[in-house]
């Protein structure tokens, strides 16, 4: 088998304890094989109700970050996740980067958002995405001055889609996902959706069960996802809790997924 090239080596034992850390309290967390399977970037006119069609075919429920753009030119298509009982996030409006914004800009970007999602739903988001991650202590004061701070919901979890490789986003998620795990998918890709049917089936064989985000809490601990609300635990494996501006598992959790594209593109 080829080696890994040498900057991924002297990187990964920076990563190992911490991520070593992390799977370990995911894993006694998880008493249950849930995962909850999670779409950026969307809706699109053409991938969003194939990939809506897939999802009520198998009974899974998803989590869906918007941009909130997205919605003026895909009318319906998130007023229709909602009745699926899909949970609608906030990913943004035009989808920059919170932190490199004026203190306006990043107000109007999760509030237009906000506003374009309660048009189809009645509902304000309950979860923010920020694109790429990308949130500090600035970015949360000026949203909780603004009154929109809510809780960063990252993952733990990179599927590496926008590579657009069919096989390998089926191989990487149904071998490597764990229990609990907070899959990053985007429904802007046919590859992703194309994927979704065997990823879904090869997982329920191995006796996963599926959530929404905010009901993965109530899924591991052996309940059933629709009383997430009746518990009270909303919070999710892999998102922040709203006091804490950084969730470092979002980061840490790609490291083993870019060890498996690597050794799967140089061979081995």
């Amino acid at each position: 088998m080829r080696r890994l090239p040498c900057v991924l080596a002297m990187l990964l034992p920076l990563f190992v304890t911490s991520a070593h850390a992390g799977r370990s309290e995911q894993a006694h967390l998880a008493s249950q094989a849930c995962v909850a399977l999670t779409f950026d970037d969307g809706p699109e006119t053409t991938l969003t109700p194939r990939l809506l069609d897939i999802l009520a075919g198998e009974h899974v429920h998803a989590t869906f970050f918007v941009v909130g753009k997205r919605l003026t030119y895909s009318p319906g298509l998130v007023r229709r996740a909602f009745q699926g009982e899909h949970e609608i996030g906030n990913h943004t409006f035009d989808h920059r980067a919170l932190t490199s914004l004026t203190d306006d800009e990043i107000v109007a970007e999760i509030e237009l958002t906000d506003e374009a999602v309660m048009t189809e739903t009645g509902q304000r988001p309950d979860v923010i995405r920020p694109p790429w991650g990308l949130v500090d202590a600035r970015v949360e004061r000026v949203l909780r001055r603004a009154g929109l701070w809510r809780r960063q919901a990252f993952w733990n979890f990179d599927s590496f889609d926008w590579l657009d490789d069919e096989r390998y986003i089926t191989s990487l998620i149904v071998s490597g996902a764990p229990p609990g795990a907070v899959i990053l998918m985007h429904d802007i890709h046919a590859s992703t959706v194309a994927a979704i049917p065997t990823i879904i089936r090869t997982l329920k064989l191995r006796g996963f069960r599926f959530a929404t985000l905010a009901n993965l809490s109530s899924c591991t601990h052996g309940l059933p996802t629709d009383l997430a609300s009746q518990t009270g635990s909303s919070r999710s494996f892999g998102a922040s809790d709203p006091s804490v501006p950084f969730d470092i598992l979002h980061p840490l959790g790609s490291i083993h997924q870019l060890e498996f594209y690597l050794t799967h593109h140089f061979g081995s």
